[in-house]
């Protein structure tokens, strides 16, 4: 996959939206489309319940793409990834280091620490936060963070520790995808700093 090219593209899609950038970031995209398939039937079609799931980008609708990172259709059994999702999600993790920082960053131990996690992973290059993304809706789909069985319908998980939550498991799955792929191991190689997703010992395979 040429990631700094669908980086290149889309950080030109955001400075100039419209019809002419999102063409050239859609007939990207679609070169390698092939490549997310084949990803999801390796690491997200072994899941509990995800048998049948695919992966896709998402492509522009008129030239104007939506806000959000990757969503699950039911209809399709397809997770979109949309680029323009993903980098503001890149831009969240920049942020999340200055505001960490702050007085609101660590007025509340759960928004402390998730800001302090997203910070961690803005050590991650962008091509790997496309598959976390990924991963995370996955553990959304799956429900990954209600499998305490402290959790119950009266006692859900707050929004900043659902998605916490959330991105520890969806990392571990990244870290695990990454070692049988490419044999490297991205917590050292991107010094991430951060053990707690080794709680994840949910057994989610089929």
């Amino acid at each position: 996959m040429t990631w700094n090219k669908i980086d290149k593209l889309t950080t030109a899609y955001l400075k100039a939206p419209g019809e002419p950038a999102a063409t050239a970031l859609d007939n990207c995209l679609k070169r390698t489309q092939d490549s997310l398939q084949t990803f999801a039937l390796y690491f997200i079609r072994p899941l509990v319940g995800m048998g049948e799931a695919n992966a896709a980008f998402l492509l522009s609708d008129k030239g104007a793409y939506p806000e959000w990172a990757c969503q699950y259709d039911e209809e399709t059994a397809t997770f979109k990834i949309n680029p323009i999702g993903v980098l503001a999600f890149r831009d969240e993790c920049q942020q999340a280091g200055d505001l960490v920082k702050t007085q609101e960053g660590r007025g509340d131990f759960r928004k402390y620490r998730l800001l302090a996690y997203l910070t961690e992973l803005n050590k991650l290059p962008l091509k790997y936060l496309f598959f976390l993304s990924l991963f995370r809706e996955v553990a959304r789909v799956m429900e990954i963070t209600r499998a305490d069985k402290r959790r119950t319908a009266n006692n859900p998980p707050s929004p900043d520790e659902e998605e916490y939550l959330s991105y520890l498991w969806a990392f571990k799955e990244l870290e695990e995808a990454m070692k049988k792929i490419a044999k490297i191991d991205i917590r050292v190689d991107y010094q991430i700093s951060w053990y707690a997703s080794d709680w994840t010992t949910i057994n989610t395979t089929n």
